[in-house]
């Protein structure tokens, strides 16, 4: 019982100075700690101090360098010139490859899922890399547990139990101590390191995006140009289109409407003709009749003359004496003379009548003839005009149709042209994608074997990882 209690004084003994000699290596630690950072402070004092007498020295020497850029000769200006226009080139090129690749990395979904699975992958990795530490500080727990287990079983056997364990634990301090120096130099320069990068991604970016902002314009602006110019020459070919088709219409319907006056008037002409014919026969047989009824007159009065003369000559032929009769005989041969006088002219006349009439109904034959000749040469000369236009509407009517089918096929040469432009821009990006997809590959790949899907990696991105490594070697 004694022993027991002995023992178990001597074990809260041993634990006490355990506990007394952790808290005084805890306090060193504190205070090798505040000794460390108060060296940092020093130390960044000094490398601000080193960099601002750098930044001295540098502006010093670009002062020198200016003065020396002012003495020397015009082909070297332009030289440097030239250079200075090379690395700023170079370094547009590679924002610009930069910004292509960010754009193809945003605007492809394959490229976008690529970039979940290697997150992904990353978190797997980050989670079973902190389940094997922890597994790891549980099993070197365990052994030191193990081992103190050890050295308390020894302890009751052997007195040499404290000066081990103090040795131990002052080793563990010395360790713990450098680790926590180490660890804050690392923690140190990972911030700066994060702050330069930070910096860095940043500046890079900004320049992506401004480039990306300059362009997008010029391409929002550059496409509702072509837009309107393609609209505007569209409803110009609609509007010259319709204008054509509402001519051509016009023209069928003057052509149609001239035709029909041209067949109205000949229909005139015939009836007029008809109908002077027809005046003509009646003209000629009222002349007829009233140089019959002439004739008939002039029997008749004849008749009724010598009615009267032989009515006169009973009446006086007892009163008078053969000198009436001689007179009256004479005057009987006169009136016969007479009669056969105004008989020569009425035949005179009647020939004359039929002769004129004979000549105007000749005269007005060759009118007719002549009218009709004339008639008939102006309407071949019309339908030879109809004709020739008729042939032009249709030579025009086939150069207008020749016209829309080169047109139309200039379209579709056009479309065609446009369609093979879009496929070979198609492939093209295929290509880029295919390419990015390999580099993002080639760069997270080996930071992440084991934990990428079956089938990440494709047989083009083994090739380029490949090539990748013959050209570094």
């Amino acid at each position: 019982m004694d022993k027991a209690l002995k023992a178990k004084e001597k074990a809260d003994a041993v634990q006490k100075e355990v506990d007394e000699i952790n808290q005084r290596n805890f306090q060193a630690m504190i205070e090798q700690c505040r000794v460390n950072i108060g060296k940092k402070g020093e130390q960044m004092d000094f490398m601000s101090r080193l960099h601002r007498e750098r930044n001295e020295a540098i502006l010093e020497e670009k002062l020198l360098r200016a003065q020396e850029a002012a003495e020397i000769l015009p082909k070297e200006v332009e030289e440097r010139q030239i250079r200075a226009e090379e690395l700023v080139r170079l370094r547009n090129d590679e924002i610009r490859a930069l910004k292509h690749r960010q754009v193809i990395r945003d605007q492809n979904i394959e490229l976008k899922e690529l970039e979940s699975q290697l997150k992904s992958s990353y978190a797997a990795k980050s989670a079973q890399v902190q389940l094997r530490e922890r597994e790891a500080i549980r099993a070197d727990e365990k052994y030191r547990e193990y081992q103190t287990s050890v050295m308390r079983s020894r302890w009751y056997n052997d007195d040499a139990f404290d000066q081990h364990l103090a040795a131990v634990e002052r080793d563990k301090n010395m360790r713990y101590r450098n680790a926590l120096q180490d660890q804050l130099v690392v923690n140190e320069t990972m911030r700066r390191q994060r702050t330069e990068e930070w910096h860095r991604e940043r500046k890079i970016v900004e320049q992506i995006s401004e480039v990306l902002r300059n362009e997008d314009v010029d391409t929002a602006s550059e496409k509702k140009e072509k837009t309107a110019r393609i609209q505007a020459e569209k409803e110009a070919f609609f509007r010259a289109m319709k204008t054509w088709k509402s001519k051509e219409r016009e023209a069928l319907l003057d052509e149609f409407s001239r035709q029909a006056k041209i067949i109205a008037k000949k229909e005139a002409e015939e009836k007029n003709r008809a109908v002077v014919k027809a005046g003509k026969s009646d003209v000629r047989e009222e002349i007829m009749e009233r140089a019959a009824r002439r004739m008939l007159d002039d029997e008749t009065r004849r008749n009724e003359k010598e009615d009267i003369v032989n009515e006169l000559f009973d009446e006086e032929w007892n009163s008078k004496v053969a000198m009436e009769l001689k007179d009256a005989a004479a005057r009987k041969e006169a009136v016969k003379r007479e009669l056969l006088a105004d008989m020569e002219r009425q035949k005179v006349l009647v020939s004359e009548s039929r002769a004129k009439s004979l000549a105007v109904d000749a005269a007005f034959g060759k009118y007719l003839v002549e009218q009709s000749e004339a008639a008939d040469k102006k309407e071949s000369e019309k339908s030879d005009e109809r004709r020739r236009r008729g042939l032009q509407y249709g030579r025009d009517l086939k150069t207008v149709r020749d016209e829309q089918r080169a047109l139309h096929a200039e379209e579709v040469l056009f479309t065609q042209a446009i369609q093979r432009q879009d496929d070979q821009r198609e492939v093209e990006r295929l290509k880029e994608v295919s390419l990015e997809r390999s580099k993002i590959l080639y760069e997270h790949a080996p930071n992440l074997k084991g934990f990428l899907k079956a089938g990440t990696l494709r047989t083009e991105d083994l090739e380029y990882m490949k090539m990748q490594q013959c050209s570094s070697n």
